[in-house]
């Protein structure tokens, strides 16, 4: 006869009661931390497996032997998140610095070499786009936004990760990794949104569309994204209104105007991609992307004017060099930003390791147009075109073990071929008779770096 002590009826109603909500909240708290998708589950308690690629092969995330968040795509999209600041500021040990768009710093677990401009040092971390290294190609040397639309998920690796990641990964790597080409289903998606910016701002739209058409079921397979995000600025600028620099602007013959909607942007942009897989153990993916960004105005604040305000003092802008005419003032402050990137990616399984070569090529042109008269008292106007343009190619090749057992290994090479450009003008931006400098044009720097890298790595 059993002796064990036997719960009452509300007492095992109570404990019943208590088991399941103590299993829902590990659910959802599981669901929070490892970034998993069971937003769209309907049942809260089962907790749905999360693999991730962070060591270069497919583990699950509670089997990495390293510190990982990961975003899937259902709370991607729940949470609306479209760029790097909507999801990092949320991510333990990372922290963003979001000067503009395309000006995005990342920072995790407090490493970093010159936040304000990673051009001389470096980024400290790395950014990849699916098997593309795209960190440290854009305007003072900082990674492009670009934005997240149809990803399957994102992993975010706490550094350092010096070993399968190498350079600009010594902070940590953010993986962001787009969905592959179905080739089973022909599906798509469009979506359309709009809201407003209150008090400074104005409306804001989006459109996102995607298509996938498998043209050769089970073997070949195209994937189609198209976006375009207008998003309002909620700066002014109050340079006229400001007795100082309106005066200053006419002793030197500069413009000082009062205007709003400082910092908007548009992102434009879309990629295209190609799956090819003629066997079981083959796998051929080419991708092409682009992406445009625009902004009017840089979205910061002086700090001596009123906090809360978002008041700005900016002179207008002359006309860059190459268009030799500084007589009239043609615009704000401005920053443009052009990406392409393609990636050809073919894996071989062998049964025993998988076999994976990534060869990228990746072109960026940015150009940034802002006056610093502030720098000197608005005593001198000085506008400052600068002009960032980098080429790169990348290879690598890795072989992924696949046994039965604790003992695993990766084996790669790596190599990677780049060359930037940087060009820095001061060009007088008040009356050319008033120009103590003589030439308009009265300072220009070029900076070529042409850089070759090769490694080992295991």
């Amino acid at each position: 006869m059993s002796t064990e002590p036997q719960a009452k009826p509300e007492q095992k109603s109570f404990f019943s009661r208590l088991a399941v909500i103590l299993a829902a909240a590990f659910a959802v708290s599981a669901g929070a931390q490892d970034g998993n998708d069971d937003a769209g589950n309907e049942d809260p308690l089962i907790i749905e497996e999360v693999v991730v690629t962070a060591s270069k092969r497919e583990q699950r995330i509670q089997d990495v032997s390293m510190s990982i968040t990961a975003l899937g795509s259902k709370e991607i999209e729940f949470r609306g998140l479209v760029g790097m600041g909507d999801y990092l500021s949320s991510v333990p040990s990372v922290s963003v610095l979001d000067q503009a768009a395309g000006k995005v710093t990342i920072v995790i677990r407090g490493l970093a070499a010159n936040p304000q401009n990673e051009l001389s040092q470096g980024p400290t971390v790395g950014v990849y786009f699916g098997e593309a290294p795209i960190s440290g190609f854009g305007v003072d040397g900082h990674t492009a936004d670009i934005k997240m639309v149809d990803l399957e998920r994102v992993e975010v690796l706490r550094g350092p990760q010096g070993t399968l990641y190498g350079a600009s990964s010594f902070g940590g790597t953010i993986r962001n990794i787009p969905i592959a080409p179905n080739l089973q289903e022909t599906e798509g998606s469009v979506k359309v949104g709009y809201s407003n910016t209150a008090d400074l701002g104005s409306g804001n739209s989006e459109f996102r569309g995607v298509i996938n058409i498998p043209f050769i079921e089970d073997t070949l397979a195209v994937r189609v994204v198209a976006y375009h995000f207008n998003n309002s600025g909620f700066y002014k600028n109050v340079a006229a209104s400001d007795p100082t620099v309106s005066a200053a602007a006419e002793a030197t013959g500069a413009i000082a105007l009062d205007r709003g909607d400082i910092g908007s942007d548009k992102y434009t942009g879309g990629r295209i991609s190609v799956l090819w897989q003629p066997t079981d153990k083959f796998t051929a993916n080419l991708t092409y992307l682009k992406q445009k960004i625009e902004q009017d105005g840089w979205p910061q604040a002086d700090l001596e004017l009123d906090i809360g305000s978002f008041s700005q003092r900016r002179l207008q802008m002359r006309r860059p060099p190459n268009g030799e005419d500084y007589g009239e003032p043609e615009f704000n402050e401005e920053f443009s930003d052009d990406i392409e990137i393609i990636n050809a990616t073919l894996s071989y399984d062998f049964g025993w390791a998988s076999l994976l070569s990534s060869s990228s090529w990746l072109k960026e042109d940015s150009k940034m147009y802002r006056e610093i008269a502030s720098f000197f008292g608005f005593a001198i106007p000085w506008s400052q075109p600068l002009s960032y343009v980098s080429d790169a190619f990348i290879q690598e090749v890795r072989l992924a073990s696949q046994f039965e057992g604790p003992f695993q290994f990766i084996a790669g090479i790596y190599y990677e071929d780049i060359e930037q450009s940087t060009e820095n003008w001061g060009i007088w931006g008040g009356d050319l008779a008033l120009n103590s400098f003589g030439d308009p044009k009265f300072l220009e720097q070029v900076f070529d770096d042409i850089r070759e890298q090769k490694a080992l790595f295991g």
